[in-house]
């Protein structure tokens, strides 16, 4: 028997995600939801997805912000969680990226178990 786990590499340019993303609308309903509310752009990195968009703020203006999402595998597990934070008062321990990694997770794991 092997002691080899199995390696998936998914190869995507730039260019391959900005035609997808002109046929698909890109929204936040789940995990992104309370972290921007408008998505504008998502750029693909060595490691980590980045998600830019606006933050609407009631009263004042609405800023431009973005967060990255790595994905990784753990124990033979994949894993997907919000690395980094670049929205004017969000940090990664604010309650808002911690119950977005929680959905992360529930969500990936959804995914992993009901598919074939």
């Amino acid at each position: 028997m092997s002691t080899h786990s199995p390696l998936i590499e998914i190869t995507l340019n730039q260019d391959e995600i900005d035609r997808l993303s002109l046929n698909a609308d890109v929204h936040t309903d789940g995990p992104y939801e309370q972290l921007l509310d408008d998505i504008t752009r998502v750029e693909l990195h060595d490691g980590f997805i980045r998600y830019l968009g606006t933050k609407v703020q009631p009263d004042r203006a609405d800023v431009d912000g973005s967060f990255n999402v790595s994905l990784e595998a753990e124990n033979d597990v994949l894993k997907a969680r919000i690395v980094a934070v670049n929205i004017p008062g969000i940090g990664l321990n604010d309650h808002r990226v911690v119950e977005s990694n929680r959905e992360l997770e529930y969500e990936l794991t959804h995914v992993v178990i009901h598919s074939q």
